[in-house]
């Protein structure tokens, strides 16, 4: 159901994003990667963006960079830095926002 999931978008660090945590923090489940998307985009299916990656990082005072950090997994932790500086030129007021995250 499109009310029920979510697509992972193009932000370098949604492919790193558990769906544990989507579940945890949103009640969603990541879209299966083999549907069409723009069916599911006229479906009203969200995609993971600047929002939900802060949420996702401010999960537990910072539990997913933490994570990746303890499991060397060093791609992911440059992934999110990368997708937070693509969305915050998209959107530079939203700077406050990523500065408020405990990372």
């Amino acid at each position: 159901l499109p009310s029920q999931c979510m697509l992972r978008g193009s932000l370098p660090v949604a492919k790193w994003v558990p769906e544990w945590t989507l579940r945890q923090v949103f009640g969603l489940y990541f879209a299966a990667s083999n549907v069409n998307l723009d069916t599911l985009l006229d479906f009203g299916v969200k995609t993971f963006g600047l929002d939900e990656l802060i949420a996702c990082l401010d999960m537990n005072k910072g539990e997913l960079l933490k994570a990746a950090w303890h499991a060397s997994k060093y791609d992911m932790i440059s992934d999110a830095f990368a997708s937070l500086a693509h969305e915050l030129k998209k959107d530079p007021k939203r700077g406050h926002e990523v500065l408020a995250l405990n990372l």
